[in-house]
């Protein structure tokens, strides 16, 4: 858990402890299985991720420079079907985020939490990058920077944002 001295100055345990076995944000019969069309594995915090998302969006206006990278959030649980092990990031247990963000201010503009290999998306770094930016609703402004790293960057990558967006990719190649 986080120790956050503000939060525990404030809040009981118990009070803290009656809110996470009590507060839901979705129907729990609304919920799909596994194996079925249309099952969501964020389904109990979608919500609250499209709300944070939103929020975001509508209170930051992007640079003309903007980042695509990969980060993890720590996760230790059992609960989480869809954890990372990822060697080279300073947390190397967690959930794997793709993070659209503007390169002056570190502001995220978008994100695409990895729920393990799906079926019905395509996981190729072009797509990714293209569904991060087309969420972010950036797409219209021409001129535009993408950086990337290796793990996104080719000439695919470079050839589609220029010919589709107007956009220049600066990153690495190895």
């Amino acid at each position: 858990g986080l120790n956050i001295a503000y939060i525990q100055n404030i809040m009981p345990r118990n009070a803290f402890e009656f809110m996470r076995c009590n507060i839901h944000f979705v129907n729990n019969a609304k919920r799909k299985e596994k194996g079925k069309h249309g099952y969501d594995p964020l389904f109990k915090v979608r919500y609250v991720l499209v709300l944070f998302l939103n929020g975001m969006q509508v209170a930051w206006i992007p640079g003309q420079n903007v980042t695509i990278d990969e980060s993890m959030i720590k996760y230790m649980g059992r609960a989480v079907s869809y954890i990372q092990y990822m060697p080279a990031k300073p947390i190397k247990h967690g959930i794997k985020v793709f993070v659209l963000c503007c390169a002056k201010s570190s502001v995220v503009l978008n994100y695409i939490v990895y729920c393990g290999k799906e079926d019905e998306e395509d996981s190729t770094s072009v797509s990714i990058c293209d569904r991060l930016c087309i969420g972010a609703h950036i797409t219209q402004q021409r001129g535009q920077t993408l950086f990337t790293d290796n793990y996104y960057m080719s000439m695919k990558l470079a050839k589609h944002f220029f010919e589709n967006y107007g956009w220049t990719i600066v990153g690495t190649i190895t």
